[in-house]
Protein backbone atom coordinates (compact mmCIF):
# COMPACT_ATOMS: atom_id res chain seq x y z
CA UNK A 1 0.00 0.00 0.00
CA UNK A 2 2.81 2.40 0.84
CA UNK A 3 4.46 1.84 -2.53
CA UNK A 4 1.19 2.30 -4.39
CA UNK A 5 0.47 5.49 -2.46
CA UNK A 6 3.93 6.92 -3.20
CA UNK A 7 3.49 6.12 -6.88
CA UNK A 8 -0.01 7.57 -7.12
CA UNK A 9 1.02 10.83 -5.47
CA UNK A 10 4.24 11.04 -7.51
CA UNK A 11 2.12 11.12 -10.66
CA UNK A 12 0.57 14.34 -9.32
CA UNK A 13 3.92 16.07 -8.77
CA UNK A 14 5.81 17.59 -11.70
CA UNK A 15 9.17 16.96 -9.98
CA UNK A 16 8.43 13.23 -9.54
CA UNK A 17 6.04 12.40 -12.37
CA UNK A 18 8.79 10.75 -14.44
CA UNK A 19 10.03 8.84 -11.38
CA UNK A 20 6.75 7.30 -10.24
CA UNK A 21 8.15 3.75 -10.51
CA UNK A 22 11.14 4.72 -8.36
CA UNK A 23 8.73 6.27 -5.84
CA UNK A 24 6.83 2.97 -5.75
CA UNK A 25 10.09 1.14 -4.98
CA UNK A 26 11.01 3.64 -2.26
CA UNK A 27 7.63 3.15 -0.61
CA UNK A 28 7.76 -0.62 -0.91
CA UNK A 29 11.36 -0.95 0.27
CA UNK A 30 10.80 1.42 3.20
CA UNK A 31 9.27 -1.48 5.12
CA UNK A 32 12.25 -3.83 4.67
CA UNK A 33 13.97 -2.67 7.83
CA UNK A 34 11.12 -4.04 9.93
CA UNK A 35 10.64 -7.17 7.81
CA UNK A 36 14.29 -8.17 7.69
CA UNK A 37 15.24 -6.80 11.12
CA UNK A 38 18.42 -5.22 9.78
CA UNK A 39 19.62 -1.64 9.41
CA UNK A 40 18.52 0.05 6.18
CA UNK A 41 22.16 0.83 5.32
CA UNK A 42 22.94 -2.91 5.31
CA UNK A 43 19.86 -3.72 3.24
CA UNK A 44 20.60 -1.06 0.64
CA UNK A 45 24.20 -2.20 0.27
CA UNK A 46 22.91 -5.29 -1.54
CA UNK A 47 20.28 -3.59 -3.72
CA UNK A 48 20.95 -1.84 -7.06
CA UNK A 49 18.91 1.28 -6.29
CA UNK A 50 19.57 4.79 -7.53
CA UNK A 51 21.15 7.36 -5.25
CA UNK A 52 17.83 9.24 -5.24
CA UNK A 53 15.92 6.22 -3.91
CA UNK A 54 18.64 5.47 -1.37
CA UNK A 55 18.66 9.09 -0.13
CA UNK A 56 14.87 8.97 0.20
CA UNK A 57 15.00 5.72 2.17
CA UNK A 58 17.91 6.62 4.42
CA UNK A 59 17.35 10.30 5.11
CA UNK A 60 14.00 11.29 3.52
CA UNK A 61 16.01 13.65 1.30
CA UNK A 62 14.73 15.37 -1.81
CA UNK A 63 11.21 15.44 -3.19
CA UNK A 64 11.03 11.64 -3.12
CA UNK A 65 12.10 11.61 0.50
CA UNK A 66 9.48 14.22 1.39
CA UNK A 67 6.84 12.20 -0.42
CA UNK A 68 7.82 9.05 1.46
CA UNK A 69 7.76 10.97 4.73
CA UNK A 70 4.30 12.30 3.86
CA UNK A 71 2.91 8.82 3.16
CA UNK A 72 4.37 7.43 6.39
CA UNK A 73 2.94 10.37 8.36
CA UNK A 74 -0.46 9.75 6.75
CA UNK A 75 -0.33 6.06 7.73
CA UNK A 76 0.53 7.03 11.30
CA UNK A 77 -2.18 9.72 11.55
CA UNK A 78 0.37 12.48 12.11
CA UNK A 79 -1.84 15.17 10.65
CA UNK A 80 0.34 18.17 11.45
CA UNK A 81 3.24 16.56 9.57
CA UNK A 82 0.90 15.57 6.73
CA UNK A 83 -0.30 19.17 6.38
CA UNK A 84 3.24 20.58 6.51
CA UNK A 85 4.60 18.12 3.95
CA UNK A 86 1.57 18.51 1.69
CA UNK A 87 2.17 22.27 1.65
CA UNK A 88 5.86 21.80 0.90
CA UNK A 89 5.06 19.44 -1.98
CA UNK A 90 2.12 21.58 -3.10
CA UNK A 91 -0.31 18.65 -2.86
CA UNK A 92 -3.95 19.36 -2.03
CA UNK A 93 -4.83 17.62 1.23
CA UNK A 94 -8.08 16.20 -0.14
CA UNK A 95 -6.13 14.59 -3.00
CA UNK A 96 -4.00 12.68 -0.50
CA UNK A 97 -7.03 11.14 1.20
CA UNK A 98 -8.65 10.27 -2.11
CA UNK A 99 -5.48 8.60 -3.43
CA UNK A 100 -5.08 6.65 -0.19
CA UNK A 101 -8.59 5.21 -0.54
CA UNK A 102 -8.04 4.38 -4.21
CA UNK A 103 -4.75 2.64 -3.44
CA UNK A 104 -6.22 0.73 -0.50
CA UNK A 105 -9.02 -0.54 -2.74
CA UNK A 106 -6.59 -1.58 -5.47
CA UNK A 107 -4.35 -3.40 -3.00
CA UNK A 108 -7.34 -5.17 -1.42
CA UNK A 109 -8.55 -6.26 -4.86
CA UNK A 110 -5.10 -7.57 -5.75
CA UNK A 111 -4.80 -9.55 -2.50
CA UNK A 112 -8.30 -10.92 -3.01
CA UNK A 113 -7.39 -12.18 -6.49
CA UNK A 114 -4.17 -13.72 -5.23
CA UNK A 115 -6.01 -15.54 -2.45
CA UNK A 116 -8.59 -16.89 -4.90
CA UNK A 117 -5.78 -18.21 -7.08
CA UNK A 118 -4.17 -19.96 -4.09
CA UNK A 119 -1.01 -17.86 -3.68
Amino acid sequence: LRGAMCQALAKELPALREQDDACYMAGMFSTLEQLIQAPMTDILADLPLSETVQAALLHHEGAMGQLLELVIAYERNKWLAVNTLAEQLELPINLIGRKYLECAETVADTWGKLMQEGY
